[in-house]
């Protein structure tokens, strides 16, 4: 899936938790103490990612799209090397030897 799939899915996520947490909070009714305070703290932390997701995914899918590179194609430009071929770097070892005689 592409990123624009991905993004109009965590948009659809997004708002779908902030409807749900607007009918939770809607559904709280007649509850008292420790559940009020839950059935009051689980939608706003259901808004919160719900806006978050959405705002995120809008931004994402606001942005201009980068251009992708075209991929290696054999018989293309190749990498120059430089250097004979055959000829390897002298080692630490190497050059100390050369520097002894």
């Amino acid at each position: 899936m592409n990123d624009k799939g991905r993004q109009m899915i965590y948009l659809l996520a997004g708002g779908y938790l902030v409807y749900l947490a607007w009918q939770m909070l809607q559904s709280r009714g007649d509850m008292a103490g420790t559940t009020l305070i839950i059935a009051t703290i689980a939608p706003i932390a259901f808004a919160v990612f719900g806006v978050a997701l959405v705002v995120s995914s809008i931004r994402t899918l606001m942005k201009p799209e980068e251009e992708e590179s075209a991929p290696d194609v054999p018989g293309g430009e190749e990498e120059v090397q430089t250097g004979e071929p055959g000829h390897e770097e002298s080692t630490l070892v190497e050059e100390q030897r050369n520097k002894e005689e």
